[in-house]
């Protein structure tokens, strides 16, 4: 696979162009993205990508100094793409001068985006062949297969693959991630393509053929000294014995897609584009280790989309914190993407609704502070390397069970916030009609709840706190003015003057006018 960098200071731009096109299935893989020159010039020398796709205005150091540098410091510098939402015809002449002949205006078009990459492994291919570099069997599958041969096999490329001219098919091997370092799933997929060429040799002897598509996903070829019939079971039988010699059965983290048979290798991209259909199935036969494309085609696969009543339902568990239903929920989630089918760009659709629908609750209920979720990023990165669909139902329960958590404390911070201000508000209209039922209702907090937490926060009930402030006034007021005791109790919020001298009492274990009396003979 030819290594591509994408560089443009938009992520939403970064993210569109991996999105735009299947890059794999023209024969690239992008290995990494830079925001502005000066990190892309740094990505280049440690990657040594085969083509840039750069933006003209970033940041740092723009497009075309990106390309002037990396040209004029001599060694071999990679093709590029200039990508640019400017129509100026000097940045042409300048990028041209640089040796660049291609350029494309944002928004970009998937259509022209094809087709340059495809002129663009025809140019990487007469520059690898003008470099005497020896040809190899990845170099042949590569040419065969992202931009295939008319009529027969080539003689040259016939002998680098060893293949003659008997049928043949492509498969390819996946090996899901667990959430390692990248280091550590890399060496676990060059261990597994060490067992599948050792597997393929004991099946049907000589050197296995192995093709590296992209860091977790590499190809092998059945050959005629594989193959004992053409049909689907026996594609499926092969693919079975091939992960059993291999060890891949053990955890379920290797998948095999396996393309039709076909006469003769020069249409082996015909069998290449069959597995990777075969690949759009996995989630809807999770079941399965082993999928070939007859199989893809008889499972009924759509772009669909969950019930309405699965995203309420998964929001009304997170906002009740109910772990129970939301561990159901995700159970329901998975078996629907079976049952019914759902292609992975359809589960990936799904499963970002329902993240986006919970991160939207949670930020409104707290508008100032973004919520910071350990779970968040191993599940909006699900794309960056093959997941199955338990794993991924797994990272989605993760984050939902700690999302759930986390808008309790919400909850729990603003209920806290909320009782202070319950208090503040009672102390500035104490002489106002107060009842407990009435602060419930202003506040939004449920009555029975707000009365135990006002009990818990300040250690006294809610009508006593009352109470106590009203006739603390009261007692000011007898000792401070000569105003009547009727005159004192509307003053401080009692309805009546009997009523007022019955709650002085019980508090003070005296009356109005034996405390004034007291303080003033």
């Amino acid at each position: 696979m030819r290594k591509v960098l994408l560089v443009d200071d938009e992520i939403f731009v970064r993210k569109g162009l991996r999105e735009l096109i299947p890059w794999e299935a023209f024969g690239y893989e992008i290995v990494a993205e830079a925001e502005d020159g000066e990190e892309a010039a740094q990505l280049i020398e440690r990657h040594g990508p085969d083509l840039v796709l750069t933006d003209i205005r970033m940041p740092v150091m723009d497009g075309l100094s990106l390309i002037e540098s990396v040209k004029e410091g001599g060694g071999r510098a990679p093709e590029f793409i200039i990508l640019s939402g400017y129509n100026e015809f000097s940045y042409a002449q300048r990028a041209m001068r640089f040796g660049v002949q291609d350029f494309i205006l944002k928004p970009i078009d998937d259509g022209e985006l094809s087709d340059t990459l495809t002129r663009m492994n025809r140019r990487l291919a007469r520059r690898d062949e003008e470099g005497g570099r020896q040809r190899t069997a990845d170099a042949v599958l590569n040419e065969l297969l992202f931009e295939g041969v008319d009529g027969t096999l080539p003689a040259d490329l016939e002998a680098v693959l060893r293949l003659g001219s008997g049928p043949c098919c492509y498969g390819i091997a996946e090996r899901n991630g667990c959430g390692e370092s990248a280091e550590a799933e890399a060496q676990s997929l060059r261990q597994w393509k060490r067992a599948i060429g050792e597997a393929l040799m004991r099946l049907g002897g000589g050197a296995p053929i192995l093709h590296d598509l992209s860091p977790y996903t590499f190809g092998f070829l059945l050959t005629p000294n594989h193959l004992s019939d053409s049909g689907a079971a026996e594609l499926e039988r092969l693919g079975a014995r091939l992960l059993h010699r291999a060890g891949g059965e053990e955890g379920g983290f290797l998948r095999l897609y396996v393309g039709p048979v076909v006469d003769r290798p020069a249409e082996l991209k015909r069998s290449y584009e069959a597995a990777r259909d075969a690949m759009n199935a996995k989630f809807a036969l999770d079941d399965r280790q082993v999928l070939t494309a007859g199989m893809a085609a008889q499972a009924g696969l759509a772009y669909r989309d969950l019930e309405a009543d699965v995203y309420a339902a998964l929001q009304e568990g997170v906002e009740e914190n109910d772990i129970p239903l939301l561990s159901g929920l995700v159970a329901r989630i998975g078996a629907d993407f079976k049952r019914q089918a759902f292609t992975t760009d359809a589960v990936m659709a799904s499963l970002s609704k329902c993240v986006m629908r919970v991160l939207d609750t949670l930020r409104r209920m707290d508008e100032e502070q973004e919520p910071e979720l350990a779970s968040l990023a191993p599940l909006v990165q699900w794309n960056q390397a093959p997941k199955t669909l338990s794993m991924l139902l797994k990272k989605l329960e993760n984050f939902l069970i700690e999302s759930a958590a986390c808008m309790e404390q919400q909850r729990k911070r603003k209920t806290s916030g909320s009782i202070h201000r319950v208090r503040q508000y009672i102390e500035a209209h104490y002489n106002e009609e107060i009842t407990l039922k009435g602060m419930a209702k202003r506040f939004f907090i449920n009555p029975v709840y707000l009365g135990q937490l006002f009990k818990n926060t300040y250690g006294v009930y809610f009508n006593d706190f009352l109470l106590q402030l009203r006739i603390g006034e009261a007692k000011r007021l007898l000792r401070q003015t000569d105003r009547k005791i009727y005159e004192i109790a509307e003053l401080v919020g009692f309805s009546s003057s009997e009523y007022f001298i019955k709650q002085f009492e019980k508090v003070e274990a005296c009356s109005p006018t034996e405390y004034k009396q007291a303080r003033t003979s």
